[in-house]
């Protein structure tokens, strides 16, 4: 059992398939695929609502109408109800585009379309033409005919009669179409940026229209205006004017790659636009010259995060950079406050960045350092944007690290040339500069009392400086270069990365190493402590995460990933770690089993490695999902593991506890008085005749069991227990309701013999000597003894009466241990 489990994913907003945008009335709702899965978002909101089960390959299209959301992945068409998969189709070729056509999917692929009937998943027909389908479309008011796209040419289909109609063709293959708000007129986008608006009906061109580079999405408005949006590979977004033939505004820069999907809402003037840099965009067009602003959005990383740092104290948030030069904040609680920080501003790739949050309502508490950058910049988290300053290293050398004091005041630059620059992060004013090392240096670190600051070079040294005099306080030279380290500051530990793939703790009050961990194969990509300082979490290049036990020194968890990790951060509150992974934008976080289960922690070895999926994002893994069918135990494998060892029953409480109070339940559900007779009863009810009529009362059978039915054979818990072991007795028991328990001991057979009240004893004996299940069986026993206390006498129930001793005392002592445990620990 290791220590960790995949809980969920954070920062996945949509991948590059085109989303599926459904109008329920006044609300529209996005359905958005993110790789394996699917979300759904409120589109006036844009929050999320639903994240659809993982799948185990990619979606390749997707679907949504009413609560289906319909969703094809290589060669499988997967037809969820909200979130919830009903059913799968398999079908021959891969699945290249879905559409729906009224209670049918349609399914192009690549020599034709196969059509389902999505409800019954049944198989209807199959259009064979010996060319990959790339786009469908169904003209409005066309009726069972669908618009089939193969490269340069476009062929209208009857598929009730399976029959081909008409072709056009285009000087160039049509990448996107759709219907305009006029019938019979469908515009088309093609690769080389012509947009052309055709009638089909007439097969005739009405107007054309030229961007830059591949058309990939086309919308029309329908609130009075004729304006028409394209989008581009570029990212950027065009707005045509259908009355005057014109370009009205081209939107630059509107998404970071090819944008997917535009569409306006019917009616509004609002548009949204998603593209490949996982982001969704809506837009409102209020302004008196046409021009479009972003009203809202959500979006995450473009390119993969490299480093990651839980923000603040309680563990909700998360702060990241990444490769698409933006920081970000994640929040875990709810994803409508994720929010970017860099706004995109940057044209330099964040490399590292430093928090604190001591200061963060008076001025910036965020310092960042850039790839080949001599500058280092400073962010609010309050206001959410940049700061005010830009703090220069003074030797003009690229910064390699970054550091804010504890106590918020200051700052310091570390530089390629091996010196630290001090800096007022208040006022931006240079303080001094320390010349600490002979080549770059690749980290800093200060304590939280700002007496010590610590830092690491090439040069393969590990120097303290006095940090308000700058004086070196010692030095440690090792065995190689030194690529980062991470300080505990409430244990005073410091975890120090060296190229041979050694981890050593240093103690910052002796500057002495008083632990080394090898165990890694390849080089250490990341490293942080458990908040009370007693594990040390790692990741490598050979793609597994090591948990190491400080007060041991023993590996006590491996297990591995797909892919590397490259960066980890511990919650601060310990139950959680999140981790970024190559090739993926997302940030995953791993739920710390310790904080709600018993984890025995012992020494493994190194090679004992359990190979673990990436959390999904709807917050269970695929392997979860393979094994959700819950494992049937036998009943012997119950017996506590360690002699002695009692275990409780998983029962609600008020299973086993109502059943001691039963008596005290009736009594206080008895009614206050008996019902009335009806002032005026109904007039079919009969009558007895007599000098004042009367209403006859109904004929109630009797309820209670004649005497024949009560025999020794009669009852199933009298069977169960001449007949059956004491387990299949305590799974019977434990099935029924208090008043059933109290019903079926009260109808125990008396014998002269006793013999079923003889066994009875001797079954909740054994349960007792096995401790299973405890107060369940204690609870049994007291309502058996309430109703038949008078019979024990005649039994020979001296070893249950020991056994019951004996736990009560064994419990008592536990007890009383734990209470003397906590009165020593409070005072």
């Amino acid at each position: 059992m290791g220590l960790f489990a995949p809980f969920r994913a954070l920062g996945y907003i949509t991948g590059s398939i085109p989303l599926a945008i459904q109008a329920r009335g006044q609300h529209y709702f996005i359905t958005s695929s993110i790789g394996s899965s699917f979300q759904i978002l409120d589109g006036e909101k844009m929050s999320l609502l639903i994240v659809g089960d993982s799948i185990d390959s990619t979606i390749t299209s997707i679907q949504s109408i009413k609560d289906y959301t319909i969703v094809s992945a290589d060669t499988k068409i997967i037809i969820y109800n909200r979130q919830k998969i009903i059913s799968t189709i398999d079908t021959e070729s891969q699945i290249l585009e879905l559409m729906v056509f009224g209670d049918f999917c349609i399914a192009a692929h690549e020599s034709g379309i196969y059509i389902y009937n999505y409800i019954t998943s049944e198989y209807q027909n199959e259009i064979e033409i010996g060319e990959p389908v790339t786009h469908l479309l169904h003209p409005s008011t066309y009726l069972n005919k669908i618009l089939l796209v193969f490269d340069n040419k476009v062929q209208l289909w009857n598929i009730r009669t399976v029959s081909k109609l008409y072709e056009f063709k285009f000087n160039s293959p049509v990448t996107c179409m759709t219907q305009s708000p006029s019938i019979d007129v469908i515009a088309f986008g093609l690769l080389d940026g012509t947009i052309i608006l055709h009638n089909i009906k007439m097969d005739k061109e009405i107007m054309r229209f030229n961007q830059e580079g591949k058309v990939t999405s086309i919308s029309f408005r329908t609130d009075g205006q004729t304006i028409m949006a394209t989008g581009s590979m570029a990212g950027d977004l065009a707005l045509w004017d259908l009355g005057e033939k014109r370009l009205v505004h081209l939107m630059t820069n509107c998404h970071l790659s090819s944008i997917h999907t535009c569409f306006f809402f019917n009616g509004m003037p609002l548009l949204v636009t998603a593209g490949s840099d996982n982001s969704i965009k809506q837009w409102i067009f209020d302004s008196l010259d046409g021009t479009p602003r972003l009203l809202k959005s959500r979006s995450g990383h473009f390119k993969p995060p490299s480093s990651i740092k839980y923000y603040d104290q309680l563990g909700h948030y998360i702060l990241s950079s990444g490769q698409d030069q933006s920081l970000r904040l994640f929040s875990i609680i709810r994803d409508s406050q994720n929010t970017e920080l860099s706004q995109g501003s940057l044209e330099k790739k964040s490399k590292q960045f430093k928090t604190n949050e001591m200061k963060q309502k008076e001025w910036d508490n965020i310092v960042t350092c850039h790839s080949g950058d001599s500058k280092a910049r400073t962010w609010s988290f309050q206001r959410k944007a940049i700061g005010k300053h830009v703090l220069s290293a003074k030797d003009n050398s690229a910064i390699k690290a970054v550091l804010i004091s504890a106590c918020g005041n200051f700052c310091f630059l570390a530089t390629s040339q091996g010196n630290i620059d001090k800096y007022n992060i208040q006022s931006g004013l240079f303080r001094q500069t320390i010349q600490a090392h002979d080549s770059a240096i690749t980290c800093l670190g200060s304590d939280n009392v700002n007496k010590i600051l610590i830092s690491a070079s090439l040069d393969h040294k590990l120097k303290f400086w006095d940090f308000n005099k700058s004086t070196l306080l010692s030095s440690i030279d090792l065995e190689s270069s030194i690529s980062f380290f991470k300080l505990h500051n409430e244990s005073r530990l410091l975890a120090v990365v060296t190229d041979d793939r050694i981890i050593r703790v240093v103690d910052i009050d002796t500057f002495k190493i008083v632990r080394e961990f090898v165990g890694h194969s390849n080089r250490i990509t990341c490293l942080d402590f458990s908040p009370d300082g007693r594990w040390l979490v790692s990741s490598s290049l050979d793609t597994t995460i090591r948990t190491w036990d400080l007060p041991t020194g023993f590996l006590i968890d491996v297990f591995k990933t797909e892919q590397i990790c490259t960066s980890l951060s511990f919650s601060p509150i310990g139950d959680f770690i999140a981790t970024t992974h190559v090739g993926h934008v997302g940030i995953f976080l791993w739920a710390n089993k310790s904080q709600y289960t018993h984890i025995p922690l012992k020494s493994i070895s190194g090679d004992d490695v359990a190979s673990l999926l990436l959390p999904t994002t709807n917050g269970v893994s695929l392997e979860d999902e393979e094994s959700s069918e819950p494992e049937i135990v036998p009943d012997e494998e119950y017996i506590p593991v360690e002699e002695g060892m009692i275990t409780f029953s998983a029962l609600p409480k008020s299973r086993w506890q109502n059943l001691l109070n039963l008596d005290s339940i009736k009594e206080r559900n008895k009614p206050i008085e008996p019902p009335k007779q009806p002032e005026k009863a109904p007039f079919f009810l009969p009558t007895i005749s007599g000098s004042i009529p009367t209403f006859e009362a109904p004929q109630i059978e009797s309820k209670i069991l004649p005497k024949e039915l009560m025999s020794t054979n009669q009852t199933e818990l009298s069977n169960l227990i001449l007949n059956k072991s004491s387990s299949d007795l305590l799974h019977h028991l434990m099935n029924l309701s208090p008043s059933q328990i109290d019903l079926e001991l009260r109808q125990l057979p008396v014998e002269i013999d006793l013999k079923v009240h003889s066994r009875f004893i001797s079954h909740i004996q054994e349960l007792l000597e096995k401790k299973t299940d405890y107060e369940f069986v204690n609870a049994i026993l007291c309502a058996y003894l309430k109703i038949h206390g008078d019979l024990v006498h005649n039994l020979d129930a001296e070893g249950l009466k020991t056994v019951v001793k004996e736990g009560w005392e064994s419990l008592e002592d536990r007890i009383m241990y734990a209470q003397c445990l906590v009165e020593f620990v409070l005072h």
